[in-house]
């Protein structure tokens, strides 16, 4: 019960971790295992992008803490959780050194005491692995560590006080051009809608993904015979920012880069609200000649 508002939940959605990348998560307290017998336990150097983003990631839980009070958070991390081994600017390869950074970080919100229950949606191949063993990985550390309820899945529709997520890592990506940003993922949003209700069910309340280390928000509504169904859409930001060749070339030289969370308030089992914890980053590099 919080300010006489009724039973509150608040769902914090963080995605993207990219853990062992130069420019992913990285906490700078996170101990690592020798690489030899005749060396000692270390601590990889934050870059100057990690620790922007670890600030960010600290300001997001922070906000989302004051928002709940003494309430029930939920926190939901949709993909990725790790960079992997096939790539360029890594900090370490070792895979194991990966799980243990994003656990590490995930273990920032289990230690939260009104926090129980952690979900994971297994990310892309690439970096999540043969049948998402990064996510299964790291949610059993986290689990271990900290006895909450700790689960890694595919594509989850979770029910929150009533409230239905459906989430996945990787659906509709932002348009390119900036009247065209929130387009693709409102077609994708109605077009969910209209084949659940088409089958006799009704939406989730919720469609939430990741992947494009972006921000979109949308909020769609269908009519009926038998009143307005409404379905709120959302991009979560990631918790990195991409600046190697790959993302650079795939964005055709995207300008920013946006990183955060996006907490959904429930309040008697409705959502009430969405609240962005976002960052925005100027990625390019600045120079007057005089």
């Amino acid at each position: 019960m919080t300010n006489g508002k009724g039973k509150r939940v608040l769902v914090a959605a963080v995605s993207d971790y990219q853990s062992g990348f130069r420019f992913g998560m990285l906490p700078p307290d996170v101990v690592l295992e020798p690489w030899g017998d005749r060396e000692d336990y270390w601590t990889p150097r934050q870059t100057q992008v990690q620790k922007q983003v670890w600030r960010w990631a600290e300001q997001g839980r922070e906000a989302v803490v004051n928002a709940a009070g003494d309430d029930e958070i939920v926190v939901l991390h949709i993909g990725d959780v790790i960079h992997g081994d096939h790539s360029d600017h890594l900090i370490t390869d070792r895979l194991h050194d990966q799980y243990e950074i994003a656990a590490h970080a995930l273990m920032y919100w289990a230690r939260l005491p009104n926090v129980k229950t952690i979900r994971l949606v297994k990310g892309s191949r690439w970096h999540s692995k043969a049948g998402g063993s990064a996510e299964l990985s790291v949610a059993r550390l986290v689990r271990g560590l900290s006895g909450k309820d700790v689960r890694a899945w595919h594509h989850m529709l979770l029910t929150i006080d009533g409230v239905q997520f459906d989430i996945a890592h990787k659906r509709a990506a932002p348009g390119k051009r900036a009247w065209t940003s929130d387009t693709e993922l409102r077609w994708y949003v109605k077009s969910f809608m209209l084949e659940h209700l088409k089958s006799g069910h009704r939406p989730p309340d919720v469609v939430l993904a990741g992947h494009y280390h972006d921000r979109v928000i949308v909020h769609q509504h269908v009519h009926t015979w038998q009143g307005t169904v409404d379905t709120w859409g959302a991009v979560v930001p990631a918790s990195s920012i991409m600046l190697d060749d790959y993302t650079i070339a795939a964005t055709r030289a995207k300008d920013h880069m946006t990183s955060g969370l996006l907490a959904f308030e429930i309040i008697d089992g409705r959502l009430k609200e969405v609240l962005d914890f976002t960052h925005t980053m100027d990625i390019r590099k600045e120079e007057v000649l005089r």
